[in-house]
């Protein structure tokens, strides 16, 4: 009588073992987060089957075969695959129960929300695309049918006049005549007595003109001559000179002593800068550059054009 009794458990215990097709089933919704029904809402099954089919309670359910399309249908929602899930229910139970009546009973679902994804058909978000693309198309077709007609029709077009209306033109012109010419006169009027107010508003002064420095030939105190022999040189009062150079374009410029022809200043003078130079008459200068260099001796603006070279567009002076 025990042993039988203990056949009977380890049975049981095969049938319905804790790794069953049934506790993989749940382990998995769980893990999703579903709920039992939402599981119904997706595989189309009572709350009353879903539970037997996770418990593995088979009074509860069908034939076998319709068990087996449970198991995979509920196995593909969840992602899983439903090949082992069929072989444990295959291996432990086959063909080995079945009801009465080998028919699918009619269970009312549960009250228990159910929660759907309804999408909406692809039909009908191809019929919004077609009307919003069929708006903007009359929308557009609208603006150029309208820049046509404007291009055809001329911007400003000028209507026609009947000849009919001509002469009565004609007439309102001759006898607005003397009114124009009454108004003109009193315009006269009214402006001969507007001129002393005129007159009466002080006049804006003149602006005065920037004053312009003029070179000059001449520097008091220096005595110029030409850079050769051929003139004889003054007496020297061997006093200093002050040059300033001002240089916009590159110019070497030389300065030498005439006598033991020391250099005073040599250097290449950068554009947009200046040189002060200060030497003891008597002195050479030499300018390579006659282009845009204003030179100031003793702070006069000095005028050297008579000493440029035709040949060479050179400056060669000398100071006594």
């Amino acid at each position: 009588m025990t042993e039988n009794k203990q056949e009977e458990v380890v049975v049981q215990e095969e049938r319905n073992p804790a790794n069953g097709f049934g506790a993989q089933l749940v382990a998995a919704r769980e893990a999703q987060g579903l709920s039992v029904g939402d599981m119904v809402g997706r595989i189309r099954m009572s709350v009353k089957q879903l539970r037997a089919l996770e418990s593995e309670n088979f009074e509860e359910l069908p034939e076998p075969v319709y068990v087996r399309g449970f198991i995979r249908s509920y196995a593909k929602s969840l992602g899983i695959d439903p090949a082992p899930l069929v072989e444990d229910f295959n291996r432990r139970y086959g063909d080995s129960f079945a009801l009465g009546s080998h028919q699918i009973p009619e269970v009312a679902y549960s009250s228990e929300q159910v929660f759907q994804d309804k999408s909406p058909s692809p039909w009908w978000r191809l019929l919004g695309i077609l009307i919003l693309v069929s708006a903007i198309a009359a929308g557009i077709w609208a603006i150029v049918s309208q820049d046509m007609l404007k291009g055809l029709m001329g911007d400003d077009p000028v209507p026609s006049r009947p000849i009919a209306q001509v002469e009565e033109v004609k007439k309102e012109v001759t006898k607005s005549a003397p009114a124009a010419a009454a108004k003109t006169q009193q315009t006269a009027v009214v402006r001969h007595n507007a001129q002393p107010a005129l007159a009466s508003v002080p006049a804006t002064p003149a602006r005065p003109e920037p004053v312009v420095v003029k070179a000059q030939e001449n520097i008091p105190g220096i005595a110029f001559r030409p850079d050769d022999n051929k003139v004889a040189a003054p007496q020297s009062d061997r006093k200093e000179v002050r040059i300033r150079l001002s240089v916009k374009q590159d110019c070497w410029v030389r300065v030498s002593r005439i006598g033991d022809d020391s250099t005073v200043f040599e250097q290449e003078v950068p554009a947009g800068t200046t040189r002060s130079i200060r030497g003891i008459k008597p002195l050479r200068v030499i300018l390579g550059n006659s282009e845009e260099v204003e030179v100031e001796l003793n702070d006069v603006l000095f005028d050297y054009k008579r000493f440029i070279s035709p040949r060479d567009k050179t400056v060669r002076f000398r100071m006594y």
